[in-house]
């Protein structure tokens, strides 16, 4: 695109939490489920490619 500039970072990192707050009265809509799914299922395998338990 003209007038846009990259530029390569040879580290690029950006740390972040990443919070599901849900309410106990509510149901999850199936989007939200899905979300929260992804969610779980990604945190559990970062967790196992660093080695740490999943409890």
């Amino acid at each position: 695109m003209k007038g846009l500039n990259v530029l390569h970072l040879l580290s690029p990192t950006i740390g972040f939490e990443l919070a599901l707050a849900t309410r106990r009265d509510r149901v999850l809509s199936p989007a939200g489920e899905a979300w929260r799914s992804v969610c779980l299922d990604h945190f559990a395998q970062s967790v196992l490619r660093e080695g740490r338990l999943v409890e």
